[in-house]
This record gives structure tokens, C-alpha cells and sequence, in this order.
């Protein structure tokens, strides 16, 4: 009865453990600033920032246009905005697969 006692003290040790270096991983990660963060994502993947700044352009330019008077070719821009919009959403379901079947 001792060994069995003995076994569940040890067993609940090692998630205590397991719990407090996941607690300590999780601070680390959040300490990381700002820049560090931001390049660590973009090379996890690069595919969503390039999405966002695409949407972004199509997006400045088609209001250029749209001030300009040039409504046919704002309306170009917005349709690419449209594309780059999708684009972005695509690369995020992708990485979101991605990391769920890799971490499996």
C-alpha cells in the first residue's frame, strides 16, 4: 500500500513540474518584445504578413484612384484587395493546419 502511495506522490510531482516549466515557457514567450516576436511569426509563416501588406497596397492604391477620379481602375484595386483579402485568410487556415497536423 506504501509503493502505490509512494507511485501517486511521484505522479503528482511530475505534473507539478510538468505544470510550473510550461508556466515558465509561457512567461519567456510573452517577455519576448515586440521586433522578436514579429520575425519569429514571419518566418513561421511568412505567407499572412505578405498577405496583409498586399491587401493593404490594393488598398491605398484603389483610394488614390478612387480620389483621383480613375473609378475604373480603383475598381481593379478593389477586386485585388478582394484577392489579397482571400489570399491571407487561405495562408492563415493553411498555417493553422499546418502546425495542427505537424505538432500530431
Amino acid at each position: 500500500m506504501a509503493s502505490q502511495n509512494q507511485m501517486k506522490e511521484n505522479r503528482d510531482e511530475y505534473e507539478w513540474m510538468k505544470i510550473k516549466a510550461d508556466m515558465e515557457r509561457e512567461r519567456s514567450e510573452l517577455a519576448e518584445t515586440g521586433g522578436s516576436r514579429i520575425s519569429r511569426v514571419f518566418m513561421t509563416n511568412p505567407f499572412v504578413p505578405i498577405g496583409c501588406l498586399s491587401t493593404v497596397a490594393a488598398l491605398l492604391v484603389g483610394l488614390k484612384n478612387f480620389y483621383k477620379g480613375d473609378h475604373k481602375r480603383q475598381q481593379v484595386m478593389m477586386r485585388a484587395r478582394v484577392g489579397a483579402q482571400g489570399f491571407t485568410v487561405f495562408a492563415l487556415l493553411g498555417g493553422v493546419f499546418y502546425h495542427a497536423f505537424k505538432n500530431e
